[in-house]
């Protein structure tokens, strides 16, 4: 789950856009994982990391809280199987 993750953040910042997710675990799980893969690699560190639930989909995102507009650096909807 963490490298699936990891690549979708990739994807996200190159991409500049929302990616869509599925992973084999629950939202606590895909938390845990995205705080690992922030707190270890300096490329996907973030300043700002939040999260909402709408209803089937975790939407998390980080955002550069220094910018000018508060700059998305990047996004996912992840579900859970």
């Amino acid at each position: 789950m963490i490298d699936q993750i990891k690549q979708a953040i990739e994807r996200s910042i190159s991409h500049n856009e929302i990616v869509s997710v599925t992973i084999d675990g629950d939202y606590d799980a895909a938390l845990t994982a995205i705080e690992s893969i922030t707190e270890t690699d300096h490329v996907l560190g973030v300043r700002t990391l939040d999260y909402a639930v709408d209803g089937e989909t975790l939407d998390v995102w980080a955002a550069e809280i220094d910018a000018p507009d508060g700059e998305m650096l990047w996004r996912l909807a992840i579900t859970c199987e």
